[in-house]
């Protein structure tokens, strides 16, 4: 957490659009990166995964299981431990997150931009410059691709170069991130009633055993009764993560009311299995019952006669709606032995750029570790190269 607190010491660099003022790069810029590159060095001997890191101090798998079983699989030790610091100092927007979403909208609009929905990308032609969908055809100078990598490799029809090729091969064998199971719930209980149990955003445990002693779904797939049994068990020894948002902003719930929203990890290619041999609805239902009885049990005693509604979100439903493959909330995993992305700090400004001529790249697909900050920051030097290499073309 102290070396997050350097490393974060100041507004990213990479953000600003003038370096050049002497007095910020004298007092500000060079003391800092002094301590960066201290730092850093400590940071890059921290990226084995947490678990193997935890277990060189302790042989008690509980309480590793307490500190890391909300963590994606492999998460680096840095990270993950780094993380009970960080998430403290996360900022929401006034309205909800989703005020992001209107705010970006409306400034692209003003300045004269477009937006298509409900309109999937079927091919790019790099040798065209075009960008093709079910019912129309766009010409393009610069491409910047801020979605799924995958679904950019495959819509490149025609043969590529060696190094796009190697880069196709890369990404079609790698594997996303990990992905959630969400519920969200409306109950007709003040707020009060969870500023005292849970506040604003925890991380909340059930059952102390941690999820260690539970075998690999994968050996009683077909076994119904077990595989549900099974699932029971995980959602009643996983670690949740549960947000209030009207605790922030009172203006988003009615008064007397509250929306809580809890999420836990949850494998992707379970959903998927389970949808594929039809029980997809039953399994949203089950899991929604389970942890709605978890917390009747614990943390919310009484939840369950104050629902006035609840709906869910499973990996399949990031899958469907967002276009991120398997689920993934944060792009690539941990565990592929190569990853077809930057991985160091030091080189995050190549990470936009690509073997395709005239494409860029930016968001969640782009860089390792990913999230919302790095989607922002590739984001913005995905269009700094592209107004340097258009400047005075367009």
């Amino acid at each position: 957490m102290g070396y997050m607190d350097v490393l974060y010491g100041i507004d990213n660099p990479l953000f600003l659009e003038d370096m050049m003022d002497l007095e910020y790069l004298m007092k500000t810029l060079l003391p800092w990166l002094l301590k960066y590159q201290v730092n850093i060095r400590k940071v890059n001997r921290l990226y084995e995964p947490v678990n193997t890191y935890l277990r060189r101090i302790t042989y008690n798998q509980a309480l590793i299981d307490m500190i890391t079983q909300h963590f994606f699989k492999d998460t680096p030790a840095f990270f993950a431990l780094s993380y009970f610091g960080l998430y403290l100092d996360y900022c929401y927007p006034i309205g909800g997150t989703g005020i992001l979403a209107q705010k970006l909208t409306d400034f692209i609009y003003s300045a004269g931009g477009e937006i298509l929905t409900q309109t999937a990308v079927s091919s790019v032609d790099t040798r065209k410059k075009q960008v093709s969908t079910t019912a129309k055809t766009y010409m393009y100078k610069k491409l910047v691709w801020a979605a799924d990598q995958k679904t950019l490799y495959e819509s490149l029809h025609e043969e590529g170069s060696p190094l796009i090729d190697k880069q196709r091969q890369l990404v079609a064998q790698a594997s996303g991130g990990d992905s959630i199971f969400t519920l969200f719930i409306g109950v007709n209980l003040d707020k009060d009633y969870f500023h005292s149990r849970c506040g604003v955003h925890a991380f909340y445990t059930p059952d102390s055993k941690g999820l260690s002693f539970l075998e690999p779904w994968q050996g009683i797939v077909n076994q119904k009764d077990r595989l549900y049994k099974w699932i029971g068990e995980y959602l009643e020894h996983t670690t949740y993560e549960i947000s209030c948002p009207v605790l922030r902003d009172k203006t988003l719930a009615p008064e007397g009311k509250t929306g809580i929203i809890v999420s836990t990890l949850m494998d992707y290619s379970l959903c998927r299995y389970i949808s594929d041999a039809g029980g997809y609805d039953e399994f949203k239902e089950f899991c929604t019952r389970k942890i709605t009885a978890v917390f009747e049990q614990s943390i919310f005693p009484g939840i369950s006669e104050r629902i006035e509604f609840s709906l869910c979100g499973t990996p399949l439903t990031i899958e469907r709606e967002t276009g991120n493959s398997q689920g993934a909330i944060t792009g690539w995993a941990f565990t592929n032995t190569k990853l077809p992305v930057e991985n160091s700090f030091k080189k995050i400004t190549r990470s936009v750029k690509t073997p395709i001529e005239d494409v860029l790249q930016c968001g969640q697909w782009t860089f390792s570790p990913s999230g919302l900050p790095v989607s922002i920051l590739t984001g913005k030097l995905a269009a700094d190269e592209v107004r340097k290499t258009l400047k005075g073309i367009c």
